[in-house]
């Protein structure tokens, strides 16, 4: 994993930009859907949605009658928490105003490779959960590279993600088959 010097708010500037056309709703994307239909044992409340954008996963949760909450750095939570949706504005690389162990469930889709402190956010996910961390990463080359598509984290493989969730105490369960845009991590602390 190489981190690339960024100043914090050239970070959420640059996340802000990367989003500006998810501002109103949007479909829950095909990978969440694939949580849904493959792993609904793992799905205990409470439930975060970490880079929840503007939070529509969290109605479908809502809808199953599980309790589930959002965190986004960006301006993008601002449409989510105008239509009732409970989404924290907030950075997982810092800590955050939940007690330890609170979490059941933990989705992170398509966001580790954009942390610019990826040891920080899996650390405080460490400290906020007491269950299971599903992630999916995009795989972008045949050699499993994660890039960033900013260029300032790169894993050079899905062992790299794996590594930093063992570095902080979680147990790898499984990794998903990869398909053309993504594969799955689910590790239980």
């Amino acid at each position: 994993m190489k981190v690339y010097p960024i100043e914090e708010t050239e970070y959420k500037h640059h996340q802000e930009e990367r989003h500006v056309s998810n501002f109103n709703e949007y479909e829950v994307s095909f990978w969440n859907e694939d949580v849904i239909k493959n792993h609904i044992n793992l799905l205990q409340g409470p439930i975060l949605d970490v880079g929840c954008r503007n939070g529509k996963l969290l109605d479908t949760f809502k809808e199953m009658g599980i309790e589930a909450k959002g965190i986004e750095i960006t301006d993008i939570a601002d449409f989510g928490i105008s239509q009732g949706r409970d989404i924290y504005k907030g950075d997982i690389q810092k800590k955050t105003p939940w007690p330890d162990k609170y979490f059941k469930t933990i989705i992170a889709s398509h966001v580790v490779e954009h942390f610019l402190y990826p040891e920080d956010a899996i650390k405080e996910m460490a400290r906020i959960l007491s269950g299971y961390l599903i992630i999916h990463v995009p795989l972008v080359s045949t050699k499993e590279t994660l890039h960033n598509y900013s260029e300032y984290v790169s894993f050079e493989s899905i062992e790299d993600v794996c590594n930093l969730l063992i570095r902080h105490g979680f147990i790898i369960e499984e990794v998903g088959e990869k398909n053309d845009l993504n594969q799955k991590i689910i590790a239980k602390i």
